[in-house]
């Protein structure tokens, strides 16, 4: 009788552990570990492959309502996109502006999107000029420009004249193209950033992912943004502005 109970007892160990582990269990796993591989994982194992599977799985497994369910996995996905966006922050010696004191700092954002066309489409919004040379060397001539749908957003540190540059197809959670710049200077119609590579500089600028960035110019008057980058000019000319960060906010948050 006492192996039976053994027997039945390790049996029922056996069965349990056999178990699959259901799709919130391995998100909150995942979550623990602040992986978005983790959590890409997950979305294959149980066949997530959009919005709409995740709600109808959450609704058909859970007993969810659509309004619940579309909640869940809302914040799935933020979670998901903020931890690429960790993982793709900047490597070696450059200067993260992610989670400063804005007030320390003078930290404010300038940021480029893509507008709509009539017909709800995105829209070109920026001019890619190739150079035969460097653009800012006189002399330089235009050889290629095309039009393209781009994205872009600058961070500028005004306190310690530095300023993270993200640009291309998207700059959220993963950004195509990123430099730093480590010369600001502004007067009554630019602001300008520049790459200063010299090793007695404070902060270090350069280039952390995508082609060798240069500079860039915001112009105050017409609102546009340009980047310098290699041999190419990337000038952004629509639905350019400033998303400054709320000083207040940011304080009840952070304390």
């Amino acid at each position: 009788m006492k192996y039976l109970l053994s027997f039945i007892l390790l049996l029922s160990f056996l069965l349990s552990a056999q178990k699959e582990e259901q799709f919130d269990q391995c998100i909150y796993s995942a979550e623990e570990q602040e992986s978005s591989a983790a959590m890409f994982a997950c979305f294959e194992k149980f066949e997530i492959e959009n919005t709409g599977d995740c709600i109808n799985h959450i609704k058909t497994n859970y007993g969810k309502t659509e309004e619940q369910a579309s909640k869940l996995c809302f914040d799935i996905t933020v979670n998901f996109d903020f931890y690429q966006y960790l993982e793709d922050r900047p490597a070696g010696d450059f200067f993260d502006l992610f989670d400063r004191n804005p007030k320390d700092f003078g930290i404010k954002s300038y940021a480029c999107s893509v507008p709509k066309n009539k017909d709800g489409l995105d829209a070109y919004n920026s001019v890619v000029r190739v150079y035969d040379g460097n653009p800012l060397v006189e002399g330089s001539k235009v050889i290629e420009e095309d039009w393209y749908i781009q994205k872009a957003i600058i961070h500028i540190a005004e306190n310690i004249n530095y300023a993270e540059v993200n640009f291309g197809e998207t700059v959220y959670p993963i950004t195509d193209y990123r430099f730093f710049t480590n010369v600001y200077s502004e007067t009554e119609t630019r602001l300008v950033g520049v790459v200063d590579e010299a090793e007695d500089m404070e902060y270090v600028g350069g280039t952390d992912k995508g082609g060798y960035g240069i500079a860039w110019k915001i112009n105050k008057s017409n609102n546009d943004l340009t980047i310098l980058m290699a041999n190419l000019e990337i000038y952004f000319v629509a639905d350019c502005g400033w998303s400054d960060i709320n000083i207040d906010e940011y304080e009840l948050e952070n304390n």
